[in-house]
């Protein structure tokens, strides 16, 4: 798990400069700044967006929510807001410059995920950046076996070719895999 956090961190250190960020389930449970900044997001931005469930639609493992609706990070003013990653409805077309989704599609349906990636595509900037990372299926099955997932509130774990189909087919163009 060390060396998976370690990766982790690597690839959020990697990711693109964007002034205004969407962060899909970014909450962090030890630090209000969220998991993109506390996992070493290297730039300033103008507004991070942390959009993740309400209190009561959360499955116990997260159970940690914000201590207040916006936070000063070393980066810049986080904010906070509760609902579906799967409605992003509140937010205008291209009012994102990087969507980021953290070890989070794997946590709603394939029908879910397909809706949430046409959103994203909405409010992404034209040339703006979705940036994801999520449990490779291949090798889930092969450490915890075919029917198990690696979280108990997993909806679906992609292998790296259902996820690069999926979101072809949602419209992205894949620079690295």
């Amino acid at each position: 798990l060390r060396s998976l956090h370690q990766s982790r961190c690597d690839f959020v250190r990697m990711l693109p400069r964007a002034r205004r960020i969407l962060d899909l389930g970014g909450t962090d449970q030890a630090d209000d700044a969220g998991a993109l900044v506390s996992m070493g997001y290297p730039y300033r931005f103008e507004l991070l967006t942390i959009v993740d469930l309400p209190g009561g639609e959360r499955h116990d493992l997260y159970g940690y929510l914000a201590s207040s609706d916006t936070v000063q990070s070393r980066c810049g003013p986080v904010q906070y807001r509760y609902h579906s990653m799967v409605d992003l409805s509140p937010y205008p077309d291209a009012s994102f410059d990087l969507v980021f989704s953290g070890q989070t599609i794997e946590h709603v349906t394939a029908d879910e995920a397909e809706k949430m990636l046409a959103e994203i595509r909405r409010v992404l900037v034209p040339g703006g950046w979705f940036c994801l990372d999520t449990p490779n299926r291949r090798v889930t099955a092969l450490q915890l076996g075919a029917d198990v997932l690696s979280n108990p509130d997993h909806k679906l774990e992609y292998t790296h070719e259902h996820l690069s189909a999926l979101l072809r087919d949602a419209g992205f163009a894949i620079v690295h895999s």
